[in-house]
C-alpha cells in the first residue's frame, strides 16, 4: 500500500493495528518506502502510529537518507529524525543523488555544518556533475571560505578529471556536466592553478601527481572542452608535477592529439623534460602525436642531448 501510494489503504491497515515497524527485505520497512518515494501523508500517518523514525535497513539507511524531497526530509527532521548519524551520512546521500533540495534543509538544520564538512561534499558533488547542489552549497556558505578548505584535492581538480581518490565519477556524469561544474566553480573564484596532493605523502603511489594543477588532470582525462577552457581561464600551461611533468606530456603520454594540440598552441614547452629526463616525445605511444610534436619542433631526451654537445 505504502509502495502504491495508497493513503486511504495505509490509513485502514493503521485502524488495524497492523506493525507498523514490520521489515521487509533487506529490512526496508513502511517509513523507508514512504520517504523514497515521496509520500508525505502516508510517511505522516505512519508517524502517527508510532514508526520507528530511525530504523536503518540492512544497507544501514535510515528514512532520512532516502528523502525523495524536502519536504519528506522535514517532516523526517521535524519528528525527531537524526540529522548527523550513520555513515554515510544524509546529506552526502542527498548530494550524490542531485537532491538539492533536500541538501538546502539538511543544512538548514545544521547537518555537518562546519565549512570542512560542506567542502568535502563541494568536492562529492564536483564528483558526481551535481551542478544544483553545488549551487546550493554556495548558496548557505560562503564561496571563498568552501574553496579555501585545505584539501588533497581542489573541487576544481575533480570536476577536470573526473574522479576522486582512486574513484571514477559514474558513467551517468556527462563531460558537458564536468564542463559546467567546471566553469561554475571557476566563476566562484576557483584557482585555475591551484596544486594538488599538498598533504599527500611522498612515499605514497600517487607521488609523482603532487603539485599537479587541474589542467594536468584535465589533459591526463583527455578533456579537450575543459582544457580549452582553463586555458582560456590563464591556467599555466607550464606548470609541472614534482615528478617534472607538465600538462603536455600526461596528454602525449595517453595518445590525446587535440589536447596536444591545444597545449601547443597555448606555447606549451615541447621539449620540457620531466624528472626522469623525458620529453613529451618520449612518452608518446601514439602515431598521430608524435608526428604532431615533431612537426612543432619536438624531440627526444636523446636528442636535445646530441643538440647540446654540438
Amino acid at each position: 500500500a505504502v509502495a502504491a501510494g495508497d493513503l486511504d489503504r495505509v490509513k485502514k491497515l493503521v485502524a488495524s493495528k497492523v506493525d507498523v515497524n514490520e521489515t521487509g527485505p533487506q529490512r526496508i520497512t513502511a517509513m523507508h518506502l514512504a520517504s523514497e518515494e515521496g509520500h508525505p501523508e502516508i510517511l505522516s500517518a505512519l508517524i502517527d502510529a508510532g514508526a520507528n523514525i530511525d530504523r536503518p535497513n540492512a544497507q544501514g539507511m535510515r528514512p532520512l537518507h532516502l528523502a525523495a524531497n524536502a519536504e519528506i526530509a522535514r517532516t523526517l527532521i521535524t519528528n525527531g529524525a537524526r540529522v548527523n548519524f550513520g555513515m554515510p551520512s544524509p546529506l552526502y546521500m542527498a548530494t550524490m543523488n542531485g537532491k538539492a533540495d533536500v541538501v538546502r534543509e539538511l543544512l538548514s538544520n545544521d547537518a555537518n555544518a562546519k565549512d570542512s564538512d560542506c567542502a568535502t561534499m563541494l568536492n562529492w558533488a564536483a564528483f558526481a556533475g551535481q551542478l544544483e547542489v553545488i549551487e546550493v552549497l554556495f548558496e548557505l556558505r560562503d564561496a571563498g571560505e568552501l574553496l579555501k578548505v585545505p584539501s588533497t584535492y581542489s573541487p576544481l581538480h575533480v570536476a577536470a578529471s573526473g574522479s576522486f581518490g582512486d574513484m571514477n565519477s559514474p558513467q551517468r556524469v556527462t563531460p558537458q556536466q564536468r564542463l559546467s561544474v567546471t566553469r561554475f566553480l571557476v566563476e566562484k573564484g576557483a584557482d585555475v592553478n591551484a596544486r594538488w596532493g599538498s598533504n599527500l605523502n611522498p612515499r605514497s603511489g600517487a607521488a609523482h601527481m603532487i603539485g599537479a594543477t587541474p589542467l594536468m588532470f584535465a589533459a591526463a582525462k583527455g578533456d579537450a572542452e575543459i582544457v580549452k577552457f582553463l586555458l582560456e581561464q590563464k591556467a599555466d600551461a607550464q606548470a609541472t608535477s614534482s615528478s617534472g611533468q607538465t600538462a603536455l606530456h600526461l596528454a602525449a603520454q595517453y595518445g590525446y592529439r587535440a589536447v596536444v594540440e591545444l597545449l601547443i598552441e597555448a606555447k606549451a614547452d615541447v621539449n620540457a623534460l620531466t624528472r626522469e629526463a623525458k620529453t613529451p616525445l618520449d612518452l608518446t605511444q601514439d602515431a598521430k602525436v608524435k608526428d604532431l610534436l615533431i612537426q612543432k619542433g619536438g624531440k627526444t631526451a636523446s636528442e636535445l642531448l646530441k643538440d647540446s654537445q654540438r
